[in-house]
């Protein structure tokens, strides 16, 4: 008996072995996948007020992106006239990018998943995703780990910090070294967090 069950064992764990070994083969590394798929996505400034006194928007054009990913790669494009980017060789569950010209940086965090698609779309970078990095970047300056990169899409912006954000985007300043900003930024995190 026992040596009929460790028989039937060994056959079973031989049979779960070629399965596995073949379904490898079957099936390519993921990270292969991913250098070939195409990330596109799209940058836009706040460049006046209409008369209702929402902002008009306009692609950040020619502007050098730098796309960091949480495993430690870098990837470097820009973005057309048009505002939009493309770029390939994503390695990371999460990048973080930062668009400069002229002084003027815009951030967004998103989130690189494959599914088999030749292009991912992952939206729009502007004055919202950027209020969304700063308190990213000033929480964890106070408190380490206090959010992640994969929490930094779902964070909801107050509106008057958004506001104050596109006021600075249209007077072609930098939101990330304004003093007024970074307080109002400090203030939510420390009453937040």
């Amino acid at each position: 008996m026992f040596k009929k069950l460790f028989f039937l064992l060994l056959k079973g764990t031989i049979l779960l072995m070629i399965l596995l070994l073949s379904g490898c083969c079957m099936f390519p590394d993921q990270n292969k996948l991913e250098k070939n798929i195409s990330c596109i996505g799209l940058i836009m400034i706040p460049s006046s007020l209409n008369n209702n006194g929402d902002s008009i928007v306009e692609p950040f054009a020619t502007a050098k992106v730098v796309l960091f990913g949480s495993e430690g790669d870098v990837i470097l494009t820009e973005t057309n006239q048009e505002g939009k980017w493309i770029a390939q060789n994503f390695k990371s569950p999460y990048y973080l990018l930062e668009a400069v010209k002229d002084g003027v940086i815009i951030k967004k965090v998103f989130p690189f998943q494959s599914l088999g698609e030749n292009n991912i779309n992952v939206g729009e970078a502007n004055a919202y995703t950027s209020c969304q990095v700063m308190i990213y970047e000033i929480a964890n300056q106070y408190y380490e780990n206090a959010l992640y990169l994969r929490e930094v899409p779902d964070l909801v912006i107050p509106e008057n910090l958004v506001k104050s954000v596109e006021k600075v985007y249209r007077e072609n300043r930098n939101p990330f070294n304004d003093p007024f900003i970074i307080r109002m930024v400090e203030d939510l995190v420390l009453h937040q967090f």
